[in-house]
């Protein structure tokens, strides 16, 4: 397998398909005009020269990763002669079904064909092929040339051979790949639907435009996910607090309010699986179910003092419960802020 054919030259498409080229693997990336694709391998040049200042790469790296790029805006002829085609097309279900309708046609008979979907049914997408078994998941995290993870997701016909040829060649990337089973988000994005949900909320509140996909903001793992534990502790000790101002003891407040926090996160996963269109359903469901969690805590953690201690007793509790409310409050400011200087201006960017 030495000849690849990445469609879509976008941060994802760019991205995979520098990949490839750096591991010397010759690739022929697509889109639907030139000044894209222009624009695509202008970014994995910029990227290779901030590799090189690095020293992760040398001199020569660059210039052989350069050497086995070549770009095409007629897919027909792209795929022609590929071992393995990567589809990192727009996230868009009927867009990426009469692609594959399409490549079932054009590509050799032994080809693999394989979608970066971040969440659309890979045995959606091979039942428009009449080659089930050679189609696959294969969703690169971004930014793809610094990631490590690659799901390999497997459709209900996925053969074995298809399944180990994909995790080989992940490896061969100096990837990390995990198997998946096809359900909707697969296992990244389903583990951080509640911390994309809370980032959604802090926008939603905050007027900030949600002018970028959401999928965008996997590149911003380093600030949701320890955003997303320390959301969790809150949660927990909020929890631990109101049952403490009820009677119990701290160390049965805090282990039941952990288990509550992991089956409401459980829960909410499960909804957000109930829809194949995984992002949408974050704007409607996940960031009014986080809203509504976000008030009630707080809330709660205010008026606990009124109601349980009314005379001033019990102040050790009091002031726990008023500490976590500032602290949340806090954590909002503070994310507001970091979202609005860094994270957004470099989604926007990643984007336009």
């Amino acid at each position: 397998m030495r000849n690849v054919t990445v469609i879509g030259s976008g941060t994802m498409g760019n991205g995979i398909a520098h990949v490839f080229a750096q591991h010397n693997y010759k690739v022929n990336l697509v889109d639907i005009s030139q000044p894209i694709l222009d624009k695509a391998i202008a970014t994995i040049s910029k990227n290779l020269d901030r590799m090189l200042a690095k020293g992760s790469i040398t001199e020569e790296v660059k210039n052989l990763t350069l050497s086995n790029l070549q770009c095409n805006t007629d897919l027909k002829s792209a795929v022609s002669d590929a071992d393995l085609v990567v589809e990192a097309a727009t996230e868009n279900p009927d867009i990426k079904l009469k692609i594959f309708q399409d490549l079932d046609q054009w590509c050799k008979p032994e080809t693999i064909l394989a979608s970066n979907t971040s969440s659309i049914s890979i045995t959606k997408i091979a039942a428009k092929t009449k080659r089930p078994e050679k189609v696959i998941g294969m969703h690169f995290m971004n930014p793809v040339p610094v990631m490590k993870l690659v799901e390999v997701i497997r459709g209900y016909s996925t053969s074995d051979e298809t399944t180990g040829k994909i995790m080989e060649t992940s490896k061969k990337l100096n990837k990390i790949p995990v198997e998946a089973n096809d359900y909707p988000g697969f296992v990244a994005n389903r583990t951080i639907a509640e911390q994309f949900a809370e980032i959604g909320v802090i926008l939603l509140l905050f007027g900030i435009g949600l002018r970028f996909h959401l999928s965008e903001m996997i590149a911003m793992w380093r600030i949701v996910v320890p955003g997303a534990l320390i959301q969790s502790a809150m949660s927990t000790g909020a929890l631990a607090v109101i049952l403490h101002f009820m009677g119990w003891s701290w160390t049965a407040g805090i282990i039941l309010g952990m288990a509550i926090s992991v089956a409401s996160t459980v829960v909410m996963a499960l909804v957000l699986g109930e829809w194949h269109d995984l992002h949408a359903q974050i704007g409607y469901i996940a960031i009014g179910w986080t809203v509504v969690e976000d008030l009630l805590t707080i809330a709660m953690l205010l008026l606990l003092p009124i109601i349980f201690a009314p005379d001033g007793g019990n102040t050790q509790s009091a002031g726990a419960a008023l500490g976590l409310a500032a602290l949340k409050a806090c954590g909002l400011v503070i994310a507001v802020i970091l979202l609005g200087r860094w994270v957004i201006p470099g989604a926007l960017e990643r984007v336009e």
